[in-house]
């Protein structure tokens, strides 16, 4: 836990600063018509990383505050059955997070550095066939895992109709730190089970709140 704070902190504090050390001015004519780069309003993306896994983003930069104030949304889907036969007896896999917010432009309009907030929904459904052996009866194992958070989060876009945007950020209500499954026996009998992500570093790293992603895009 102390680890993903401090990991956290460095990018919400360090980061912030040493990019807008970075930043190079930008003119503003004295009736403020106009910056020496073209706002590009409308943005769409593909993105990766957690919570979304992979999927699609777009955003709108709106006129307010000097065209800094931009909606966005993200919609990652996919099923294991798009890639799988008809007579596929294979794991079965559900997953969708869907996600809503603002971004705020700190220091120039539609461009650089920003902080964001967000809604996001997850969830995953899953299914294992289990094989069975000498001291195993066959089955199937299911999981079912489901979460909403408002997130806070920082990010920059690089780039004018061509552009990278890397995001990281703290999700309030974090997924759990442990799954539970159910495993039903084909001889009808069922068994509970869970797997703790304390046995990986990683995957309780993200269970303690933390969130990112990378998207690469098209401004128009």
């Amino acid at each position: 836990m102390k680890t993903a704070k401090s990991f956290l902190i460095f990018f919400l504090v360090v980061f912030p600063l040493f990019t807008f050390c970075q930043e190079e001015p930008v003119s503003v004519s004295s009736n403020n018509e106009e910056t020496n780069f073209k706002v590009r309003p409308f943005r769409f993306e593909s993105k990766l990383g957690f919570p979304n896994i992979s999927g699609l983003g777009t955003e709108y930069v709106t006129p307010l505050f000097n065209d800094r104030l931009a909606v966005a949304a993200q919609l990652s889907k996919f099923k294991s059955s798009w890639f799988q036969s008809d007579d596929s007896n294979d794991d079965k896999l559900d997953f969708s997070y869907i996600s809503g917010g603002l971004n705020y432009y700190l220091f120039k309009p539609g461009k650089g550095l920003y902080g964001g907030l967000s809604y996001g929904s997850l969830k995953v459904k899953g299914e294992i066939v289990m094989e069975g052996d000498d001291d195993n009866v066959p089955g199937k194992q299911y999981f079912d895992i489901s979460n909403n958070s408002f997130n806070l989060k920082i990010g920059a876009k690089w780039g004018g109709l061509f552009y990278v945007r890397p995001e990281i950020g703290y999700s309030l209500n974090p997924i759990p730190d442990s799954i539970e499954s159910v495993i039903i026996y084909n001889d009808g009998t069922r068994e509970n089970e869970s797997y703790d992500f304390g046995d990986n570093g990683f995957l309780k790293l993200l269970s303690s709140g933390l969130i990112f992603s990378i998207g690469t895009g098209f401004a128009f």
